[in-house]
């Protein structure tokens, strides 16, 4: 027996493992080291399904020269066998090391073919492989274990140790034969002597638990009676992901993440294919429950993560481990709960060679369960087991209610010289003798009136908005044999609600007391509401008629809007066909307006639809989106964006036209009281010019502030034109709202408001954009024709090369150096930021898969549209008081919007708990 220490023989412990890099410092930790020279016959038994079975070279009695080792790792500088806190104990198996370009000759008996030991089989060494293995001064590692993972065995005799080693389904039995009886006795008594400081170390890991339990509750979700079932712990665990891997296959790795408690694997994750910066989710298995007593779990290491490589074919190559202690898994979901968690990867096999310039990491987080999250697992897993998908897509998504008439009843009917209609899609539950039959001007009478039953849905704080749909008028006939049957189907921000189906009508009315008042939370100033009109199919699920979407930015607060709007199918075509009106009621109310003033300055949040429906979903695309597919780039397509931007050129020539007025002092604003028009825009030009040109450090002052001139400008721009639709809140309204806190005044816009006007406006502005449009065709072909003129004309430009002397070129190269360094500095802050935010957005993604549905429609973040949708000249305004409809909400349909880390919470999931 050869015993080292660290004081004895710094060379062999600096040179342990073969570990270099990051690597290499954690091996430099190892503060005492003892070994044993052996010989080791192969494998005797090994684990095949859950069972140990024997192996056919065990039999052979081949005995193979090994040397076992036993370290401590750890920060302390003393070299004995006592251990600290932090310490960590391996028994390493070593073999011999062959020599670089010779072929291994073993120095002890010789060997027969068969032996899973025979290394001769290997052949030559490369230099890669020397690099990588280990530098036992003639050894290197060929197995690695932690106390925990060795089972001691019965020995035949005093100079043979067996014990079982490795973790669950790598276990496999193994003998040792010591060269003496000492040795062996040795080997044990060292062993045995850690085996017992760990579990006194254990022992007091649960004893300061215990107290800590005592003092603060919360440590421990269940505190049980210790002596029957123990301290038991439900810890939720997330492998959130992992960056720079190492390659394993061509050019890239299959990750996937193994868990192991002690020995024993407790979860395992999906592979990630084709990626060395895995992203693992709730449908790869990235969460799992930790269920274990505490002294189970300080009689452990803790939790070992290994990040291996999946193959089909060949072995699963390890990639990389780390192992969080017991009492860092307690404090991490204690102090840091559902914080991510970064942990270097400590690079295993042949890619240890990879340490001195690849730095991989593996993220996770920590948190004690809660009744909430054991609930959601277990649907979770029920929701797997069955295949299913949306577990609660009942709750996110109003359904259209549809009722079933007999197609043979009476649509209309004589009553009293007059006609009356059938009232759908049923009659007011209230009086429903009253409200069977009514007149044409009796229905619109009661459409008009205050919804009954509101629904409110959505996930925002800013503030409402009460949306009614009251009529369709003029749809066109979708069905064969019968009539439309019409629904509409609303998206706003991250819900999704329908009406009521109106049946066989091609103007349907829908009353006050069907399913067709909604309020809508806002989380964004300048969120559309998007409406689709759907023909309902009970086999096809339903057609699409037309879309249109709603601009709230311009509405004032505490204001009554009905507003009539054109239907279209089509959000591209360059003339696009009428398919009927859409008439609906829309208020909206402001907590403070100051709040949604402040709030527009953000970017609106990215908002998903999930359904669980393929019906239901091209609905919804359709009422995003239109029946273009804005994903395909067909020539249509193209044509159509070709037009589009043909349309925005006409912005330079009103850009032209104003600067010709400001350079000519041109009037364009009324003096109070008079006639007379001032040149308001030329004066501003003039003392800015002037004081620019005085002094050029007024610069940056002056570029701040002719944003803001151009935005006023493009206000005054837009009150000039004479519909009241047309026109925005003014600034002074929003200067008021912003410095006062007042709310902007309610509107008063009447039928039919400067339709004339409105009519000779637009006659102008057509007039006008064709005379643009043949003029820019004159400039294009006067153009092409000084191009043919010119087109033999031509000049070379010169070359002219420049040598700079070897100080020079130094000073460049050092600062390219340090200009190099600076960016990777900054590419790695901008990478770590992405990898967050790929990690949210894959997170929940998924794990709204499983709540909601599997259909994903995204909500358009901004006006994407080419045209926008403003309401006909018939729609009107007049002031309301908000407080009629504040105490008239009847359901909550809760929206599809997340919060947190982990397990996401949802607003609706106490609501589906109870319902349950």
């Amino acid at each position: 027996m050869l015993l080292t220490t660290i004081t004895e023989h710094r060379t062999f412990l600096s040179q342990a493992a073969g570990l270099t890099g990051n690597n290499r410092q954690m091996r430099n930790n190892i503060r005492y080291s003892q070994y044993w020279d052996v010989k080791c016959p192969p494998v005797k038994r090994h684990v095949i399904v859950g069972h140990f079975v024997p192996t056919l070279r065990g039999a052979l009695g081949i005995h193979r020269p090994k040397r076992l080792v036993i370290e401590i790792e750890g920060e302390s500088s003393s070299a004995d066998l006592s251990l600290h806190d932090e310490d960590k104990v391996t028994v390493r198996v070593l073999r011999p090391k062959r020599d670089r370009g010779k072929q291994w000759t073993s120095p002890f008996s010789s060997r027969e073919n068969g032996d899973d030991d025979d290394y001769s089989s290997l052949g030559q060494v490369s230099v890669e492989e020397e690099e990588e293995e280990s530098q036992y001064e003639g050894w290197m590692q060929y197995r690695h274990y932690t106390l925990e993972e060795i089972d001691k065995e019965i020995s035949p005799n005093d100079t043979t140790w067996v014990a079982s080693m490795g973790r669950t389904s790598t276990r496999e039995v193994r003998e040792f034969h010591f060269e003496t009886a000492e040795e062996a006795t040795a080997f044990k008594d060292t062993l045995e002597k850690l085996r017992s400081q760990v579990k006194e170390r254990s022992e007091a890991y649960l004893e300061a638990f215990r107290i800590s339990q005592i003092k603060d509750h919360s440590i421990a979700l269940k505190p049980i009676d210790a002596e029957k079932n123990g301290d038991q712990l439900q810890i939720l665990v997330e492998i959130v992901s992992a960056t720079d891997l190492p390659i394993a296959d061509h050019k890239t790795s299959d990750p996937y993440t193994i868990c192991y408690l002690g020995k024993e694997e407790i979860h395992r994750t999906l592979p990630i294919f084709r990626s060395l910066n895995p992203i693992w989710t709730v449908h790869t298995g990235s969460l799992f429950l930790l269920q274990t007593s505490a002294e189970a779990l300080f009689a452990t290491s803790g939790l070992t993560f290994l990040v291996k490589d999946y193959d089909s074919v060949t072995k699963n190559d390890p990639l990389g481990q780390i192992v969080v202690s017991a009492p860092k898994i307690l404090e991490f979901a204690d102090l840091q709960p559902s914080e991510r968690l970064e942990f270097p990867l400590t690079l295993l096999g042949q890619h240890r060679k990879s340490s001195t310039y690849l730095h991989p990491v593996l993220y996770l987080r920590f948190r004690h369960a809660s009744k909430e999250d054991l609930s959601f697992l277990s649907r979770l897993q029920n929701m797997r087991r069955r295949k299913g998908i949306g577990i609660y897509a009942g709750n996110v998504f109003a359904r259209p209610r549809i009722r079933i008439v007999n197609p043979l009843q009476r649509e209309s009917r004589i009553d009293q010289g007059q006609r009356v209609y059938r009232v759908k899609p049923y009659p007011d539950p209230e009086r429903p003798d009253d409200t069977k039959w009514l007149t044409a001007k009796a229905l619109d009478e009661e459409t008009l009136k205050p919804s009954y039953n509101w629904i409110e849905a959505g996930s925002g704080r800013l503030g409402k908005v009460y949306l009614e749909i009251l009529s369709c008028t003029d749809l066109p006939n979708m069905d064969i044999g019968s009539k439309t049957d019409a629904f509409c189907s609303v998206i706003y921000e991250d819900c999704i609600v329908n009406t009521d189906v109106i049946n066989d009508e091609l103007s349907p009315r829908w009353p006050p007391w069907s399913q067709r008042a909604f309020c809508f939370r806002m989380a964004h100033g300048s969120s559309q509401i998007l409406i689709g009109v759907f023909d309902y199919e009970i086999d096809k699920g339903a057609t699409p008629i037309g879309r249109v979407s709603v601009d709230v930015t311009n509405l004032h607060p505490n204001t009554e809007y009905v507003l009539v709007f054109d239907l279209y199918k089509s959000i591209l075509d360059n003339v696009r066909r009428e398919v009927g009106k859409l008439t609906i009621r829309l208020k909206m109310e402001y907590d403070s307006f100051k709040d949604v003033v402040l709030g527009s300055l953000q970017i609106p949040s990215l908002n998903y639809i999930n359904l669980a429906k393929k019906a239901d979903f091209r609905c919804a695309h359709f009422v995003c989106y239109g029946e273009e597919n804005l994903q395909r780039m067909d020539m249509e397509a193209i044509y159509s964006y070709k037009a589009e931007i043909e349309d925005y050129l006409s912005v330079f020539n009103q850009v032209g036209r104003a600067a010709i007025t400001v350079f000519l002092w041109r009037g364009h604003v009324n003096f109070p009281g008079t006639a007379i028009k001032l040149p308001i825009h030329s004066i501003i030009a003039y003392i800015v010019a002037s004081s620019l040109i005085e002094d050029w450090n007024r610069l940056p002052a002056v570029f701040f502030f002719s944003i803001a001139w151009f935005l006023l400008a493009t206000n005054e721009h837009r009150f000039r034109h004479p519909s009241p639709w047309h026109q925005p809140m003014s600034f002074t309204d929003i200067w008021q709202a912003l410095l006062f806190g007042d709310m902007v005044r309610p509107a008063i816009i009447s039928e039919h408001e400067n339709e004339s006007a409105v009519r000779r406006y637009k006659q102008a502005l057509l007039k006008r954009q064709e005379e643009e449009r043949e003029a820019s065709e004159r400039a294009q072909a006067r153009a092409e024709e000084i191009a043919n003129l010119t087109s033999g004309e031509g000049m070379e430009d010169e070359m002219m090369e420049t040598k700079l002397d070897s100080q020079c070129e130094d000073n460049v190269a050092k600062q390219l150096q340090l200009a190099a360094r600076e960016k990777m500095e900054s590419l790695n802050v901008a990478k770590k930021a992405f990898m967050i935010k790929m990690e949210d957005f894959s997170k929940t993604k998924a794990i709204k898969r499983y709540m909601f549905g599997k259909f994903v429609t995204r909500v358009p973040q901004f006006k994407e549209y080419r045209y926008k949708d403003n309401p006909l000249p018939e729609s009107t305004a007049k002031p309301f008081d908000m407080k009629l409809v504040s105490n008239l909400i009847m359901a909550r349909q809760h929206g599809q919007a997340l919060s947190g880390h982990m397990i996401p919470q949802w607003s609706g999931a106490k609501e589906y708990e109870h319902e349950e």
